[in-house]
């Protein structure tokens, strides 16, 4: 290990910045430390460098003082010097035997080669970190501290910034801490999570429990137990569908006036899907709707929508997970509801074409990818998760209001509703076509104008 630390413990008073951190990074490693503001990220820096006393614990460091550089979050220069005379400056201090291109390569690297002869009190603070970084890098370190190296760059910035950093990768050891949880996974390979002065989790990246929009949302689902219900929906109807269509007519003609016998029709294999869609297409949708519409209206919950909406380049990085989560959970919930329903009409009334029954399910799963589109388009319109999931609802019966008027329906997604139903008892599948493909479409752009309202709203 290049930088080891044991015990390592800092206090200020009776406060506790740091208690008992073990760090282990190994030489060549890009390590990135992740935690909340106050975690003690910045302190464990510092004290890494030399720049504080530990109040606990010792720091061993296998490399010398100027082999060793630390890029502050806020770096500041004199003001009346140049860009390229505070790069020359510190190669000059650490290296003073590398060539003297080596400055303006420092400063091209950062982005600020047209910038390197005016006074860096002309800086902006995007130019400052850039600046920072290039100091940092131009005595070529073996070991490099970062603390929020893009914290203020715009997103071409941090683009170049992690370029570099995962170039560096192999030629020295970086630690950098980080709040952006997307950085430390892309360049990082070994992760510390800090959480109140203590190092909760060291090791490998990807056994590390780190958040991220994709697991945020699918919390939200198991946690909630929102999953639950929604699979628990379709399960039911799965479950009790092909017992109606099997038990229905024994029960109605118990029901009968007497003197008067009531006859059907012997039950077919097709009645039992028949019951399943018709329930699961009514009640199954209109969960699913809600469901989407609790993830989806993110901006109802003004205090959420600020912590994510600040911390992400673009609204789509919200709004991308939240959708594609819980359109595959509604997806596989009827996919679990039809297998199931699938299985017990083939003990109770008979065998089903398996094709067609593929093919159905898959109509059925495009349908509420595009119903989950439609409630991230009308989040994006309306404020309140009630609201939002109304209005979808609304919009969607009229869709199917309007191909029965109209005699559009097999254009229209809503038709795939009941392509489950309808194939089995014999439609073709490719009558469904048109449907599917205006279904596609129209999900994609309901979901890209959810996108770009979203951007616009205000909060």
């Amino acid at each position: 290990m290049i930088l080891e630390t044991t015990g390592l413990g800092k206090r200020y008073g009776t406060q506790v910045a740091l208690d008992g951190v073990d760090l282990a990074v190994a030489e060549g490693s890009v390590y990135g430390l992740v935690g909340p503001n106050g975690a003690g990220k910045t302190t464990l820096l510092a004290l890494l460098v030399g720049l504080r006393r530990p109040t606990a614990g010792t720091v061993h460091c296998g490399v010398g003082r100027r082999a060793t550089a630390l890029l502050p979050d806020t770096p500041q220069f004199d003001p009346w010097l140049t860009g390229r005379e505070v790069i020359a400056l510190a190669k000059e201090l650490v290296a003073p035997g590398l060539p003297d291109d080596r400055v303006d390569g420092a400063l091209r690297d950062a982005g600020l080669a047209d910038a390197a002869t005016r006074r860096v009190g002309g800086y902006s603070r995007g130019m400052l970190q850039r600046l920072g970084l290039a100091a940092t890098v131009v005595g070529e370190p073996e070991l490099l501290l970062l603390d929020e190296p893009a914290s203020a760059l715009d997103p071409a910035g941090r683009r170049e910034v992690l370029d570099l950093i995962a170039h560096l990768r192999g030629h020295a050891t970086v630690v950098l801490s980080s709040h952006m949880l997307a950085d430390v996974q892309e360049v990082c390979d070994t992760v510390g999570i800090l959480r109140a002065g203590r190092l909760q989790f060291q090791g490998p990246l990807a056994g590390a429990d780190v958040m991220n929009l994709w697991r945020l949302e699918w919390l939200r689902l198991v946690r909630t137990r929102r999953l639950l219900v929604v699979t628990g929906v379709y399960l039911f109807f799965g479950l009790t569908g092909p017992l109606t269509a099997r038990y229905l007519s024994a029960i109605l003609g118990r029901l009968g006036t007497e003197g008067i016998r009531v006859e059907f029709p012997p039950p077919r294999p097709a009645d039992g899907i028949a019951q399943f869609v018709g329930n699961a297409s009514q009640i199954g949708l209109l969960v699913v709707v809600l469901v989407a519409s609790s993830a989806l209206a993110f901006d109802a919950r003004r205090e959420m929508a600020v912590f994510l909406r600040t911390r992400v380049d673009n609204v789509r990085h919200i709004v991308v997970p939240a959708y594609a989560v819980n359109a595959a959970a509604a997806g596989a919930a009827l996919t679990i509801g039809a297998l199931v329903a699938w299985y017990e009409t083939a003990v109770l009334l008979g065998g089903l074409p398996p094709a067609r029954m593929l093919a159905g399910i898959a109509y059925g799963v495009l349908f509420l990818a595009f119903a989950v589109a439609v409630v991230a388009f009308v989040a994006a319109l309306v404020r309140g998760v009630l609201a939002t999931a109304g209005v979808t609802l609304v919009a969607l019966l009229g869709l199917a209001i309007v191909g029965n008027v109209t005699g559009t329906g097999r254009w229209l997604p809503t038709s795939l509703l009941s392509a489950l139903a309808g194939l089995v008892d014999g439609t073709r599948a490719a009558d469904y076509l048109p449907a599917a493909v205006v279904t596609v479409v129209a999900g994609a752009v309901a979901l890209l104008a959810a996108i770009g309202l979203t951007a616009r709203c205000e909060i």
